[in-house]
């Protein structure tokens, strides 16, 4: 029995962010403890797995999360936030959300301590059916590892 990995899900109710919920959902090899950020509610969705936990929080104004904590310490941070000009309205309204927004939020989740940040587009989309999420908490640990062995190279003398 393994702790469930933490998850923050920004955008699930869109496109790409809905399959990427309906994937940690599906997910029976790994748990997952998902958290999605939303300003719209979300139906409930079972998991698959017994220990995967999931609660959806309603925020009025995605451009006030980055105010408050978005993600978990040693968790993974996920944004699945995009849209198109014509329904941002103008290019600029587009780059404040898909650039501005999206990279406020990493900040915040590295901030906050999360191991992951993955922003997931569109394109992306076509290869959830291929994706192993038990790799991004692999990539986690791997992470972990790296910054280990930094540290430890960064205390060590330098040969002359």
């Amino acid at each position: 029995m393994s702790t469930p990995t933490p998850v923050t899900l920004v955008g699930a109710t869109g496109l790409t962010g809905s399959a990427a919920l309906a994937h940690l959902l599906k997910t029976t090899s790994h748990a997952f403890d998902i958290t999605t950020l939303a300003r719209k509610a979300i139906p409930v969705q079972p998991a698959s797995n017994a220990q995967t936990r999931y609660t959806h929080t309603l925020v009025s104004d995605l451009f006030d999360a980055p105010k408050e904590q978005v993600a978990q310490a040693g968790g993974i941070y996920i944004s699945c936030l995009g849209t198109t000009r014509a329904t941002a309205g103008s290019f600029a309204a587009q780059e404040k959300l898909d650039l501005g927004l999206n990279t406020d939020l990493a900040k915040r989740a590295k901030a906050d301590g999360a191991e992951v940040v993955r922003t997931i587009h569109m394109v992306q989309l076509l290869s959830w059916p291929k994706l192993d999420l038990g790799l991004i908490a692999a990539d986690r640990s791997s992470s972990s590892s790296r910054r280990a062995a930094r540290r430890a190279a960064a205390s060590s003398p330098t040969p002359r």
